[in-house]
């Protein structure tokens, strides 16, 4: 009996080792790690997708790859982030790169810079609505020397 036991023991082992290297094993390691690196490499800003859920997305397949053990800079990280926004946005990714300095900021500050860089010039590029619903007109004045006219 005690023979019986320690084979069947082993053949436990060996079974459970198994099913563990067919799980979470490097087969499937690799596998997991070539489809959150495709989907890195060809990530891109989905139409109508604002710019914290697309920061969300990219965030989750970098954080699948690091888990992984595949290394990703916070300044690639980043890199990447800026150059999946769409064309109309390459003034903000100017500012960003020039302001700051992409070696020097955490992935999260550089969503920060975006978003607040965007909702600036969305509050300037929107009209400014009255109550009444009519648009507030801008005046713009000339200015004149009392000087020149002497």
């Amino acid at each position: 009996i005690e023979r019986c036991m320690r084979v069947s023991r082993e053949y436990v082992h060996h079974v459970w080792k198994s099913l563990e290297e067919t799980y979470e094993g490097t087969l499937v390691k690799r596998a997991k790690l070539y489809i959150l690196k495709e989907n890195y490499f060809k990530f891109t800003m989905m139409e109508g997708e604002s710019v914290a859920k697309m920061f969300h997305r990219i965030n989750m397949i970098v954080n699948g790859l690091k888990y992984l053990g595949y290394k990703v800079d916070d300044e690639d990280f980043s890199h990447k982030f800026l150059r999946s926004l769409p064309p109309p946005r390459f003034s903000t990714i100017v500012t960003i790169i020039v302001k700051g300095g992409l070696d020097k900021m955490a992935p999260t500050q550089v969503l920060g810079e975006v978003v607040t860089h965007e909702t600036f010039n969305l509050e300037v590029s929107e009209p400014q609505v009255m109550e009444d619903g009519k648009k507030k007109k801008s005046i713009t004045f000339r200015a004149t020397s009392s000087k020149a006219k002497k």
